[in-house]
């Protein structure tokens, strides 16, 4: 059923809380947001992290403004990456529209959370800080993901070495994830993200520092590191008890790359609309990505059967077409994909081993 009062709360100011309370506030709604941590991305170190802008026509950029969001922040449209295979090999994936926009995620004041939180306190929103409450005197569950399905490292930095986008793709290196290496205006972020052997990600991270310096010569200074996880599942419901689940609290992840950020942002958004125009927002949210959602399932399982040598042979293929066309394709399947994703799923079903209350349609064990 439809929330229906005028006084909402809100469990946590990432980008899917913020956006929530913007689209409220914006309509006469008194909104508060708890925030456990001491501002908006503080678990952050001002990383760089990817709007993707692939997944649909409309320019990610665009879609904010739809959704009156404006781009108040920094951000940097990327139509080229450097990716290597296990052996080091170069592809030099372009596309002719940014595939991406790079922005900061932490408490610097040019980035995507600063934005969003002085839009937010613009609008009326009201904030408590270090403030944990119980997600039962919540309306909208904003917190992030609750289990551990996959693990990244980012280690952020400054540098005077030129602006450099690399990505390694080597089971090796980082199991069934991948790693990266981003300069941009003097400011870098490696990140090392796996799908196994979480306690060794400290190890993992560090060989991968290593493995990029055989790349690039590159100095790193003024190093802060942050680690982060992410829970991966398909929700056949992101209300439970009347509450709204979005971001990550509610699976909504790219299962691939897990880049998420977009959909964090509509997914808030897609709350406090069906709130205010009092409809479901199940019905808003599966419209707009879950078909994207279960094909992300099939995504993933190629990429987890290609192997290294699958890798290799994809960038080989991908460096002859637009780099975001084959984001799109990816994303956006035909009647064959969306069938083999079907089958997919059904192959991955683990319903014994699931920890989301019953919101769960599809779950998966991680070794």
């Amino acid at each position: 059923m439809p929330i229906k009062k005028s006084k909402i709360t809100i469990l946590g100011a990432g980008p899917s809380g913020l956006s929530a309370a913007i689209y409220l506030a914006q309509n006469d709604f008194t909104v508060t947001v708890c925030e456990q941590r001491e501002y908006p991305g503080a678990r952050f170190k001002n990383a760089w992290q990817i709007l993707e802008n692939y997944s649909s026509n409309i320019d990610a950029l665009e879609e904010l403004q739809l959704m009156g969001l404006q781009p108040f922040f920094f951000y940097s449209p990327q139509r080229s990456v450097r990716f290597f295979d296990s052996k080091l090999r170069e592809f030099h994936l372009t596309s002719k529209k940014p595939f991406g926009y790079f922005i900061k995620r932490g408490g610097a004041v040019d980035s995507l959370d600063s934005a969003l939180f002085r839009m937010a306190q613009q609008s009326g929103v009201q904030f408590k800080f270090l403030t944990r409450i119980n997600p039962n005197d919540a309306d909208i569950i904003a917190g992030g993901s609750t289990y551990i399905s996959g693990v990244s490292k980012e280690i952020v930095f400054e540098s005077p070495t030129n602006d450099l986008v690399l990505t390694i793709l080597d089971n090796y290196l980082t199991p069934f994830g991948f790693s990266y290496l981003f300069i941009i205006n003097g400011h870098g972020t490696i990140g090392t993200a796996i799908l196994r052997d979480f306690k060794y990600i400290d190890i993992y991270a560090e060989t991968v520092v290593l493995r990029f310096k055989q790349i690039v010569d590159f100095t790193m200074n003024n190093i802060q590191e942050t680690v982060s996880s992410v829970d991966f599942f398909i929700p056949k419901t992101a209300v439970e008890n009347s509450k709204l689940f979005v971001g990550e609290a509610a699976g909504f992840q790219d299962y691939l790359f897990g880049l998420n950020i977009r959909r964090s942002i509509q997914s808030g958004y897609l709350a406090a609309k069906s709130i205010v125009e009092g409809l479901s927002y199940d019905d808003f949210w599966k419209k707009h990505f879950i078909t994207q959602m279960k094909n992300s399932i099939l995504n993933r399982f190629i990429y987890e059967q290609c192997g290294n040598a699958g890798y290799t042979f994809f960038l080989c293929a991908a460096r002859h077409f637009d780099f975001r066309n084959t984001g799109y394709f990816l994303n956006n399947p035909g009647l064959i994909r969306r069938t083999a994703a079907c089958f997919v799923k059904t192959l991955w079903e683990n319903h014994k081993s699931c920890k989301h209350n019953n919101r769960c349609e599809w779950c998966r064990t991680i070794c």
